[in-house]
């Protein structure tokens, strides 16, 4: 069972036979939803379809932790003093995250979505003295790129985190229930006027005389003059010759609601605890159940199998109690998996098809996720339009994207002062 599941929500018709558009958008996650919400108001004489092989959030948008983080990809935090042009790069894309989460949030409240939207501090932390280097490390980072927040003190951990924890850096970031954020974005472009195409699966892409014809499951097409694939995890399954990140599966947990004594004991109220100690595990407070997640494993076929995955969901449940051992005989309400991927590098890809050069890629979003979806159409928009539509600080952040290579040479420096840290 997935704790955001809505079996009321509407759905919109299957694509039938064969329709035009100046722009189709492939997937009906968060990344799909901002494209369709960018280029509508940077054009509102588009006429856009966006399909969906499920219903919108359907995928990770809707079935993430719901965490909405201004953290920078960590391959960043390792480059950022690379050179002084890097260093300054970085702090661009920090004020640019920063002043595009602002933005959503305008939305989020100037449309009303009620999607429980709440400030959160979100504390990465770990166990252990190589984490609180580790660390101490990110925090330095952290400053000096620009990322809005604080190195946590041992006073500030022990009020804040219920077990023992070793070294942090707090941000100021978000919490929210996702689906219903999806489904407040999904409603938002319907009323834009886009076509909303739902229960149809995107088979494979053709280019056309004059741009692509987007092909189902069910022999209907989309014939478009640009078409955007915004489908992360599933992007392997359209065939389009291209290397993209294999999926990975990830796994959470949602208690049933606690009495008052325990969340006063689990003290998480408007917090969100992201621990690195050793496994990946976040957890925070929704209507009085502890969520937790964490255990990421590779996969080839992103389907949604992982709900089922009984014995990860019970190791999850065993991490858990590890650290909250006053939760030993709370019950478990929701267990449910889901795939996404992530890059090598942390950042997403935004680019046109080598050989496709109509279709644009809009995908790699793991980690911080939830929070660059939410602009990337305003990236796209600009690849879509051209100068006419030119947003320099948008193009800016596409051009630091591409330009992102794994810092192998400061990873080196970096690791070698975590290693003499610990002589």
């Amino acid at each position: 069972m997935v704790l955001w599941s809505d079996p009321d929500s509407p759905s919109a018709p299957q694509l039938e036979g064969t329709v035009s558009a100046d722009v189709a958008i492939v997937g009906g996650g968060f990344a799909g939803l901002s494209c369709a919400r960018h280029l509508k108001e940077a054009d509102p004489s588009l006429d856009i379809a966006l399909v969906e092989r499920d219903q919108v959030g359907s995928g990770a948008s809707g079935r993430n932790a719901g965490i909405i983080s201004p953290f920078l990809p960590i391959t960043w935090l390792i480059d950022c003093s690379a050179s002084l042009q890097r260093l300054d790069d970085i702090r661009f894309a920090s004020r640019y995250i920063a002043g595009e989460t602002r933005s959503l949030i305008q939305l989020i409240q100037g449309e009303a979505i009620a999607c429980d939207l709440r400030a959160s501090k979100i504390i990465t932390t770990g166990a252990g003295g190589l984490y609180q280097r580790q660390l101490a490390l990110i925090g330095e980072r952290c400053l000096l790129a620009g990322v809005p927040g604080h190195i946590a003190t041992p006073a500030e951990l022990r009020a804040t985190i219920p077990y023992p924890a070793h070294g942090g850096y707090v941000l100021d970031g978000y919490a929210i229930q996702p689906l219903a954020l999806v489904q407040g974005l999904r409603r938002y472009i319907q009323r834009l006027g886009i076509r909303l195409y739902e229960n149809t699966r995107v088979t494979g892409l053709r280019p056309a005389h004059t741009g692509v014809d987007v092909l189902t499951h069910a022999g209907a097409c989309v014939k478009a003059g640009k078409v955007i694939v915004a489908t992360n995890a599933y992007t392997h399954q359209l065939g389009l010759n291209q290397r993209v990140p294999k999926p990975v599966i990830t796994y959470m947990l949602a208690t049933a609601p606690l009495d008052r004594a325990r969340l006063e004991q689990l003290g998480l109220e408007n917090q969100t605890i992201v621990d690195i100690g050793g496994e990946y595990f976040y957890a925070r407070l929704y209507q009085n159940r502890l969520l937790f997640g964490g255990f990421d494993r590779p996969d080839s076929t992103a389907e949604a199998l992982s709900d089922r995955d009984e014995p990860y969901h019970r190791r999850l449940r065993t991490k858990m109690i590890r650290r909250f051992p006053l939760l030993s005989d709370a019950a478990i309400e929701a267990a449910w998996g889901g795939p996404y991927h992530e890059t090598r590098t942390h950042v997403p890809i935004i680019r046109a098809l080598g050989n496709m050069p109509d279709v644009i890629l809009n995908i790699g979003y793991g980690g911080v996720g939830v929070s660059l979806t939410q602009f990337s159409g305003r990236i796209v928009a600009g690849l879509i339009l051209g100068t006419a539509h030119r947003d320099p600080d948008s193009e800016r952040m596409h051009a630091i994207y591409a330009s992102t290579r794994f810092p192998v040479k400061e990873g080196i420096k970096l690791g070698w002062r975590l290693l003499r840290s610990l002589i």
